[in-house]
């Protein structure tokens, strides 16, 4: 049976599973809301391992891709953070998802690409 650790003083959610088992969905869902709760908390860096641990469960989920990317920012890793808006806009072209990489690409000095997402 899997269970979900809640260590103290730990960074992040430790998924325990019997050897072999692969996560359920519900375990996938606890933790893409782990990972959007620690964001808004402002704890950007335990926010990105968050979300890149569920983006391996869910690789073709553009909210994750995009919660990816704002947690990088946050972080001051713009470069790093376009390619989950990249991909997040290629799985699902949100207005949202195209107003955060333009943020990404103005504090990367390329305007006019910024604007085409405006």
């Amino acid at each position: 049976m899997a269970a979900v650790v809640l260590l103290l003083g730990a960074t992040s959610v430790a998924c325990h599973h019997r050897p072999g088992a692969t996560k359920t969905s519900a375990e996938v869902l606890l933790n893409e809301r782990m990972a959007a709760v620690l964001l808004r908390d402002g704890r950007y860096r335990d926010a990105e391992v968050a979300y890149r641990d569920v983006i391996r469960s869910d690789p073709k989920n553009a909210d994750l891709q995009d919660g990816l990317g704002v947690a990088l920012i946050m972080q001051s890793k713009v470069r790093e953070a376009l390619d989950p808006f990249e991909k997040a806009i290629k799985l699902a072209d949100k207005g949202s998802y195209r107003v955060h990489r333009a943020m990404a690409r103005i504090e990367l000095g390329k305007y006019a690409e910024a604007e085409e997402d405006l």
